[in-house]
């Protein structure tokens, strides 16, 4: 019998080994971690940018290494260096640089449903979104009772985000209206008629005229036909300009009364 033996000089061998693949999944938790401190902080969202996978042994517990987190809070672009635990021995596959960005959840407001523009908000045409994550500007709300009573100036969908360019404070009192004006110190309570010079909202100052004194005051609307009367601000003369003030409907009644009575 003779035996063969493989007399080249190169001789090839396969090794396969189990392996297991770090996905974006994994890097995001990385990085959330990194930054929180809290391996459940659901808190944070990390996106990736250009991201490729990584296959590493199945057995490694520990088979990268995150470092060099830089995290611009302000825009929330991040970069970070990854190293591989175990390296292979080349520099791409070993090493590679991380980008993306990171966002803090936070709660703010969104519609429930349609409306259209101006109608009146209430408690029920919101709710709160625990878990946003995009751009937060001073112009967002997160307490429903901040935006109750007032007017929206453009329609709106159900989970839109509750912004105030999108409202204004509904006006109770109109300018011309007759209106009661209150006096109000320490055990007296005076109560005359008078005439709103200003458009308001509720709490909002504003001045009105005393038909009986033919003086300016100035008030905080109680509703839309009370004026508190500020005790502060000191009453001030009309004069035929600030009269001319009133809506026209107001001087065309006025002036109607004028003539009938043969003024």
């Amino acid at each position: 019998m003779v035996w063969r033996t493989d007399q080249s000089s190169v001789a090839l061998a396969r090794i396969t080994r189990a392996g297991r693949v770090l996905d974006k999944v994994f890097f995001a938790d990385l990085v959330r971690r990194s930054v929180s401190g809290a391996a459940d902080n659901d808190s944070i969202v990390v996106e990736l940018d250009d991201f490729v996978p990584m296959t590493v042994a199945a057995d490694d517990a520990a088979p990268v290494v995150l470092s060099d987190v830089n995290w611009d809070q302000k825009s929330g672009r991040f970069t970070a260096t990854v190293y591989r635990a175990h390296p292979l021995g080349e520099g791409e596959l070993d090493t590679f640089l991380l980008r993306g960005s990171i966002r803090a959840a936070q709660s703010i407001l969104v519609f429930t449903h349609m409306m259209p523009a101006g109608a009146t908000l209430s408690t029920a045409d919101v709710r709160v979104n625990d878990s946003y994550t995009g751009h937060v500007t001073n112009q967002m709300f997160s307490n429903a009772a901040a935006i109750a009573g007032m007017t929206l100036l453009h329609s709106v969908v159900a989970d839109q985000v509750v912004l105030d360019r999108d409202l204004q404070k509904t006006m109770v009192m109109h300018k011309g209206d007759p209106i009661l004006l209150s006096f109000r110190s320490p055990g007296l309570h005076l109560a005359v008629t008078g005439r709103a010079l200003e458009d308001g909202y509720d709490g909002q100052y504003v001045r009105a005229l005393n038909l009986a004194s033919k003086m300016i005051v100035t008030g905080r609307v109680i509703n839309g036909s009370e004026l508190d009367v500020d005790a502060t601000s000191g009453p001030v003369p009309s004069d035929s300009a600030t009269l001319r003030r009133l809506t026209p409907s107001s001087n065309a009644a006025l002036g109607s009364q004028r003539r009938s009575a043969g003024w």
